[in-house]
């Protein structure tokens, strides 16, 4: 049995002894047109239009696919990116607080403490006008202090 050698290119489907061939034996003629979409299994034939329309479709989905699934990675990625930068934001207006609040504090509670002496002292009962300057700085250091202790530190 002579069997007359296939155009160049075209993908015989039996060998010589007229058994099936498998398109990855040795020796065999890989199709033109395989694809992962195929699951490796070679199209009926390069020229078939449907199936490689179809083939087509199927390659554009998944294009699209994956250039969704590259979108909701950078978004993800950019959303832990402002997460982080909060979180370090919200650390740092911590630390500003309570370092002012501290500082503040600790200013109005000398005030507070010479606007006492000031007063048991007696140095404002000769004079009025002293004495009413004193309970006035002692009334609104205390106001103060009220303030900076209503200062949430979380």
């Amino acid at each position: 049995m002579t069997h007359a050698r296939p155009r160049w290119g075209a993908t015989p489907l039996r060998d010589p002894h007229g058994a099936p061939r498998n398109a990855r034996s040795a020796g065999g003629i890989r199709p033109r047109t395989m694809s992962v979409l195929t699951a490796g299994r070679p199209l009926a034939s390069p020229l078939d239009s449907s199936r490689t329309d179809e083939v087509h479709r199927l390659a554009a989905r998944l294009a699209r696919a994956e250039r969704s699934l590259a979108r909701e990675r950078r978004a993800r990625a950019r959303t832990r990116a402002i997460a982080r930068a909060a979180v370090a934001a919200l650390v740092r207006r911590d630390a500003i607080l309570a370092v002012a609040g501290h500082a503040a504090r600790t200013r109005l509670q000398v005030v507070l403490g010479w606007s006492k002496v000031l007063l048991v002292d007696g140095c404002a009962e000769s004079d009025p006008v002293l004495a009413r300057a004193l309970t006035a700085i002692e009334r609104n250091t205390l106001a103060h202090v009220k303030v900076l202790e209503q200062v949430p530190l979380r």
